[in-house]
């Protein structure tokens, strides 16, 4: 008897430099392990139709890409607030748009993979009963500073940029104040309340997939030596 082929569904949120990762993993998953990959593609008026059109069109012969309009938020968010305070709030309300999606796909799916502003449709895989994991695009001391600051929210007082000695972060350098992410730079803006939900969001995943490396000098990038893997590829 034929092993039934595991299913994929990624979730990618609006923008060509979110989408374009998630279709390069997808591909990845489909010629190197022979699994069926449907990518959800969260979509904007602000994105070029031409240019979005052309990198799907790219991918059409190994991978299912459906497009869907995302959620009107003018009435949620003030039209200034930050990108990523959008991006959070745009995937949360399209919920209801990507549920309905995966529900009419043909082939049930057997997980789900999302990047780091997709974190709420966990609730729609745990509905599903399949595992949900985050994929990361960013460097590893990203994610290591990001998945810790709800525990630093708890130990330091004040400001961060205000502090003298830098951040211990478990299996990562310390990391200066001054190094400090955008988000963390003023913990009263409502971003910073937005970057801590999504840090405690990220990691309600069942695990994460994530291709770096560890860097020696991150200003030249000149010296650098092959870490494992903890993604398939």
């Amino acid at each position: 008897m034929a092993t039934k082929q595991l299913h994929v569904v990624m979730l990618a949120s609006p923008g060509v430099s979110h989408l374009l990762p998630i279709l390069l993993l997808g591909h990845r998953l489909v010629t190197h392990h022979n699994l069926h990959v449907t990518v959800l593609a969260v979509t904007t008026t602000a994105t070029t139709p031409q240019s979005l059109s052309q990198l799907i069109t790219s991918f059409a012969s190994h991978l299912s890409v459906i497009q869907i309009p995302a959620a009107d938020i003018s009435c949620v968010v003030p039209p200034d607030a930050k990108v990523a305070t959008q991006l959070c709030v745009m995937m949360r309300e399209t919920i209801p748009s990507i549920r309905t999606t995966i529900s009419a796909i043909d082939s049930h799916p057997h997980v789900l993979v999302g990047d780091i502003f997709a974190y709420e449709s966990w609730a729609i895989a745990e509905e599903l009963g399949i595992p949900k994991y985050l994929f990361v695009t960013g460097t590893a001391w990203f994610t290591a500073l990001f998945t810790y600051s709800p525990l630093l929210d708890k130990q330091v007082v004040g400001q961060y940029v205000d502090k003298k000695e830098p951040l211990e972060i478990p299996g990562c350098t310390p990391v200066r104040p001054d190094e400090v992410v955008d988000p963390m730079l003023n913990r009263d803006d409502e971003n910073y309340a937005v970057y801590l939900s999504q840090a405690i969001g990220v990691t309600l995943a069942d695990g994460m997939l994530i291709n770096t490396w560890k860097i020696w000098n991150l200003k030249l990038l000149t010296h650098y030596e092959p870490m494992k893997s903890y993604g398939p590829w």
